[in-house]
């Protein structure tokens, strides 16, 4: 199984705002986190200081009368120690007046603090440090000097006491990052996820949702952002007013319009019965045809104010796609023959879509009918169909010229003309195929065809859930 990219690359933190901004302060705690360990085990005490137990007091005490007994006798306070050391088999040591360490081996560094912190205290203790446990100072009085016994031995249990410590520390440190990383993702969540929801705005607002609006855990916001979804909605807000009125317009517009054409068609009748002669019948014929142009022009005009105020009522019911197109290309291919052109039917899937047959057949035959317009003499205009998944593709092919690619984003816009072309027309056929595909939840685009030619290619889902419609 194949996995989509898409899905593959969301799993990259670094490609999201909130992954971005969560790396960042995550790994900037982490190293404050770890400097601040560092520092403060410089500073802080790692061995542990308790009282002695009562055989640890008693052999201090047993060793310092021993000492004590030797440096009576004449011996040196180093010799006195090597002596018991050896004697007793124990890592003694003596703390002389001038706070000199007497013993061998010498003790770490770490074990000199401990010895250093034993001394200060005044009162005999015990350190530990992993595995290592130094008892004393025990005072030692000789020819008015105080001396300190201190005795070095090892735990029973070295390993265990390791493990411990080990664990302690490596409990605290994923505790630490634990913590931090539950901080920081709260914190870049904070910091994006308005962000989101205004993509998620803009994207909605984009598709055609002129009522989308930034919630209002954004737009009630005190800081920048909140500032951002305020102007946003003032915009969307703008854009909606704008849209509406133009829409309104062109409707109120083809509707007015209306009731003089239907006027001059009567007044051209009756013109036609009271002329005698036939010395005016090329001159009604234009204003007949050009008012039949007008006529279209209008019906073309209502159509696409209905159907983007979603008030085209929809006969939804199944369509089998290969007969319709297989109708629009012969009606097409009458027409192409007396312009010495052609129309060709290459495939025509046997698949049933459910949609208004009528707007269907009307938003691909407009497709249709624009590319046998530019298709030149003795080319031929080929229409294809193809499956993917649960969609089916239709694509219409001439031979012309083309469109400039940067007339290609507005080519479906309602009275959008290609800045290469000299053919008349309305301008509106395209901007209703585009709405009829969009009201079946389908998509338009088009292309140019590498070595001339356009291609407009239409999809169509196979099987939809459709939206409810309203008539008028």
């Amino acid at each position: 199984m194949r996995l989509p990219l898409s899905w593959i690359r969301s799993l990259n933190p670094l490609a999201s705002l909130t992954g971005r901004i969560f790396i960042w302060f995550w790994l900037t705690l982490v190293l404050i986190s770890m400097v601040s360990f560092l520092v403060l085990q410089q500073w802080a005490r790692p061995y542990d200081l308790t009282d002695l137990t009562p055989d640890e007091e008693q052999l201090l005490v047993y060793q310092r009368d021993e000492l004590e007994g030797y440096l009576e006798a004449g011996m040196t306070p180093l010799q006195a120690i090597r002596y018991a050391s050896i004697r007793f088999g124990l890592d003694l040591y003596l703390v002389d007046p001038n706070f000199r360490l007497l013993g061998t081996p010498q003790p770490d560094q770490i074990e000199l603090y401990m010895i250093g912190a034993m001394v200060e205290s005044g009162d005999p203790l015990a350190a530990t440090w992993e595995d290592i446990r130094w008892i004393g100072a025990m005072p030692l009085r000789h020819r008015g000097e105080t001396y300190r016994v201190l005795i070095k031995t090892i735990t029973d249990t070295p390993a265990n006491r390791l493990l411990e410590v080990i664990n302690e520390r490596l409990t605290w440190t994923l505790l630490a990052l634990l913590v931090s990383g539950m901080l920081s993702l709260w914190l870049a969540n904070s910091l994006s996820r308005p962000l989101r929801l205004l993509r998620t705005t803009s994207r909605s607002l984009a598709s055609g949702k002129l009522e989308s609006r930034v919630p209002a855990v954004v737009s009630r916001r005190a800081d920048d952002i909140g500032q951002l979804g305020q102007d946003f909605d003032h915009m969307a807000e703008r854009l909606q007013s704008l849209i509406e009125a133009q829409q309104k317009l062109l409707s109120n517009i083809s509707h007015e319009l209306r009731s003089p054409l239907t006027r001059l068609q009567i007044a051209l009748g009756i013109a036609r019965q009271r002329v005698e002669d036939d010395s005016a019948a090329p001159q009604l014929d234009r204003i007949e045809r050009e008012a039949q142009r007008l006529e279209a022009m209008i019906a073309q005009l209502l159509q696409l104010s209905r159907l983007e105020n979603r008030l085209q009522h929809m006969d939804m019911q199944p369509i089998d796609l290969g007969k319709m197109l297989r109708t629009i290309a012969d009606d097409a291919n009458f027409e192409a023959r007396a312009q010495n052109r052609e129309v060709t039917l290459k495939s025509a899937l046997p698949v049933r879509v459910i949609g208004d047959q009528m707007l269907l057949n009307s938003a691909i035959e407009n497709v249709v009918r624009n590319a046998v317009k530019y298709t030149p003499e003795e080319s031929e205009v080929v229409i294809d169909t193809a499956q993917q998944g649960e969609w089916v593709i239709i694509q219409v092919e001439d031979a012309g010229t083309g469109v400039p690619a940067q007339d290609l984003p507005h080519l479906f816009e309602p009275f959008f003309r290609a800045t290469n072309t000299q053919q008349g027309g309305s301008g509106l056929g395209l901007s209703i195929t585009r709405q009829a595909v969009e009201a079946h939840n389908g998509t338009v685009r088009a292309e140019n065809v590498e070595g001339g030619g356009l291609r407009i290619t239409l999809t169509l889902p196979i099987s939809l859930q459709l939206p409810s419609t309203t008539g008028d």
